[in-house]
């Protein structure tokens, strides 16, 4: 049986109990079938069979692939070819590195406690008091709701393309949040409370024998249920190794990660929108009307607590991305291809002029117009002139570590997913190749389009698009699938607020708090709007934010915290090795946050002290 989403009684009475090693769904998994049977005597079952592998690469793909490929351009011309290239490759050695590490330490842990897979003995309800009636309906309310989020994850899965970046943090939250009832006392004291809780704390079951509750406190990855595999998050490693400290700095690290995502959903949408509809309609919309016109779409979006809601939404996103790559691709190539012609076509005239002049004698005046002309009319700079190493080198740092943000907390899951021995054998090797060939792409596609468009091309590929009825159709289409993406990427972050928000109300006392429908929704008006707020100060600074969260947030995630919690848990590890790529995640941290932060400030000050020689200038024409 699922465990039921409830607390119950006080926290003192919950103290009592230690977590028994049993099974448990700790993150939704992403793959494979859901069969749900029901029955009038026996407990309702569900199961969830392994993924294939093909869903598996499609699920990578999902989580790598999205809106942040679009910087990729801009970042090579920053950074120069050379640096770009050597920098994302090496982050990538060094991110499967990391990567392997936390696979290598789940299966560790779930080899070394052969018990979690033990299933549960079942509690018939004959055995128990008139009282569990309405626990039983519970479970049932949550199990429909865990049903339509696995069908809400496959067809996810089975599309391409990916869908914003979206983190697997998602998956765990969604799924608690997917499974929630919709009618929430806001205090309950000493009574049964339908509190919600993520995939970090605990659930709770209740049993009862005679007149007298039980209560068992689970640890939501050994907790009841049915399911054969067990699932250990990143952030559970992280508490095995460094107690409820790591697991929080953790959760906090990826929680902050999905919000400065969403702010930057809040600058790229409206430049989008402002952009192609200047090239519709001639009209210049300013960058804060669309911005408050996608605020007020996302509140009522973010503000949908059944995932299930938003499954056409997402799939109609995951299509849109797909197009725009396609799309981007093509126009890229076709600009490059285009612009190609015509320097083959001036060298042709070139010398064919000078064949004439020669001929008839005048070649010796004329000997150096070929040069001339080349240099002056027919250079195509974005191909010939490529810089190899760029003044902003620093800012690719950032940007590249970014990228595999959404992929450092999915390959668990999917891992866990894999129930056929010998497709979860090879899946360290299949998940290898798949982020390998991710980043090829990558690297095709920032270096042709950055080719194609030259150095001038804009933080947001799309907007630096050529004129046209594709160029247009692709900065709505994007613009439409980052709106509809927003919800799914800022889910958990605002789960673990609420979540975190209610234990601030809750104290010391037994109270346990939990917000109504009203006030959550209130939390997430204020959440979003602080993050416009936040984009509309820097809607000119998207590559910075792009490159701060990358080295601020990612590096620590995806490059720290795997190989500490590897040499912590794993006996035979080479700490010394994991010790060095730790150290060498913490030094890229440290120093690309502080250059990121210098040139901001220096960046500020530029800006401020043009706005004052203008406004002098006004003055003085007054």
């Amino acid at each position: 049986m699922r465990p039921t989403l409830e607390l119950t009684g006080s926290k003192e009475d919950k103290s009592k109990y230690s977590p028994p090693q049993t099974n448990a769904v700790n993150e939704a998994p992403l793959l494979g079938n859901s069969n749900h049977h029901q029955s009038n005597n026996v407990d309702h079952h569900h199961e969830v069979s392994g993924g294939t592998t093909t869903a598996a690469v499609f699920g990578i793909i999902k989580a790598m692939v999205g809106p942040a490929i679009l910087y990729l351009p801009h970042s090579f011309a920053d950074a120069g070819y050379a640096f770009a290239i050597i920098a994302l490759w090496v982050c990538t050695a060094l991110y499967l590195f990391t990567a392997n590490r936390l696979l290598t330490t789940w299966k560790y842990v779930v080899q070394s406690q052969p018990g979690r897979r033990k299933q549960p003995e079942a509690v018939s309800p004959s055995s128990s008091s008139g009282g569990d009636s309405q626990q039983q309906q519970q479970q049932q309310q949550q199990e429909d709701g865990y049903n339509s989020y696995m069908e809400f994850e496959m067809t996810n899965l089975t599309a391409k393309g990916g869908v914003g970046q979206t983190s697997p943090t998602n998956t765990a939250a969604v799924a608690v949040a997917s499974s929630s009832s919709q009618h929430h006392p806001t205090i309950t004291k000493r009574r049964n409370t339908n509190k919600q809780l993520s995939a970090a704390d605990s659930v709770c079951s209740e049993n009862s024998s005679s007149n007298d509750k039980e209560v068992t406190i689970y640890d939501v990855e050994s907790s009841p249920a049915t399911d054969k595999t067990t699932s250990i998050s990143y952030s559970k490693l992280a508490r095995m190794a460094y107690g409820d400290l790591g697991e929080s700095i953790v959760r906090t690290g990826i929680t902050l990660m999905q919000l400065g995502v969403c702010l930057t959903y809040f600058i790229f949408v409206p430049h989008n929108l402002s952009t192609s509809i200047h090239k519709m309609t001639k009209l210049e919309i300013p960058f804060w009307i669309c911005l408050v016109g996608m605020v007020v779409i996302e509140i009522p979006l973010s503000s949908i607590r059944n995932v299930s809601k938003l499954v056409t939404t997402n799939v109609i996103a995951t299509c849109l991305i797909g197009f725009g790559l396609a799309a981007c691709l093509f126009l890229a190539t076709e600009y490059y291809t285009a612009e190609y012609s015509m320097v083959q076509g001036a060298a042709d005239a070139v010398n064919s002029y000078n064949n004439n002049n020669n001929n008839n004698g005048e070649g010796a005046e004329n000997e150096n117009y070929d040069d001339d002309m080349w240099e002056q009319e027919y250079t195509v700079p974005a191909i010939r002139h490529l810089s190899p190493w760029n003044d902003h080198w620093y800012l690719f740092i950032g940007t590249s570590v970014l990228l595999f943000e959404g992929s450092i907390t999915l390959c668990l899951p999917l891992q866990e997913a894999l129930e056929v021995p010998d497709a979860a054998t090879r899946f360290p090797v299949l998940y290898n190749q798949t982020i390998t060939s991710i980043v090829l792409f990558y690297t095709v596609f920032g270096y042709l389009c950055w080719s194609a468009f030259g150095d001038d091309v804009s933080t947001v590929l799309t907007t630096s698009l050529p004129e046209g009825i594709l160029a247009t159709m692709v900065q709505l289409a994007y613009s439409v699938a980052v709106v509809f993406t927003f919800p799914l990427q800022i889910f958990p972050a605002l789960e673990i607020i609420v979540q975190t928000y209610e234990t601030h109300l809750q104290g010391d006392t037994d109270i346990v708090v939990q917000l109504d429908s009203n006030r959550r929704r209130l939390v997430v008006a204020v959440v979003i709007v602080l993050l416009a707020f936040i984009a509309q100060m820097e809607k000119d600074n998207l590559g910075k934010v792009v490159s701060l969260m990358g080295s601020l947030l990612g590096c620590p995630l995806a490059f720290v915290f795997p190989p500490l919690i590897h040499s912590k848990l794993v006996p035979n590890a080479n700490k010394k090795l994991d010790s060095m790529i730790a150290g060498f995640g913490v030094m890229a941290m440290i120093g690309a946050t502080l250059i990121t932060l210098v040139t901001w400030k220096e960046a500020g000050e530029q800006r401020r002290l043009v706005i004052e020689s203008s406004t002098t200038l006004t003055r003085f024409f007054q």
